[in-house]
């Protein structure tokens, strides 16, 4: 079972462990996970999120709602996982080209917001399904990020 750690100042561990001065540097101390959460539960929440999206979008494209430009939506490789991808969306432009738009899946705004901040990943189209969203809000949310670059490749004349 992982452990957690949490670095804490030299004078306060003494203080929690009584220990006297030490020469090695070993500022650390073990400290359980707070509230119950389990190692794995950011990983969990985010899979739930990822197979949400994907039901959504199977039930949308089923329902006929999926614009005429937006063709589908497939899961991305292990590949593209690592590099930041977890959907792909086949859009079609204007001019009859087929272009990939790439997608994240995020479980939380602040997970969005720091997936944005890394420069190699501000081409990939980022979509928050929180678990209190509802269908709709959900499927709005990644039709405005894919329609954004659907736009502006319709500008590029691709």
């Amino acid at each position: 079972m992982a452990t957690y750690f949490r670095i804490l100042p030299v004078e306060l561990r003494r203080e929690i462990e009584g220990a006297s001065k030490s020469t090695k540097g070993h500022d650390r101390i073990v400290i359980k996970p707070r509230r119950g959460k389990s190692p794995n539960m950011s990983y969990e929440i985010g899979t739930e999120a990822e197979e949400r999206f994907f039901f959504l979008c199977a039930k949308f494209e089923t329902n006929g709602e999926f614009p005429r430009w937006l063709l589908e939506i497939h899961r991305g490789t292990v590949g593209d996982d690592s590099n930041g991808v977890d959907a792909h969306a086949r859009v079609v432009t204007e001019m009859g080209k087929q272009h990939r738009v790439p997608i994240q899946i995020k479980s939380s705004y602040l997970g969005k917001k720091k997936f944005r901040e890394k420069a190699e990943w501000r081409h990939i189209a980022c979509v928050v399904v929180a678990q209190y969203s509802t269908d709709e809000e959900i499927f709005d949310l990644l039709l405005e990020e894919v329609s954004f670059v659907w736009e502006m490749l319709c500008l590029a004349g691709q």
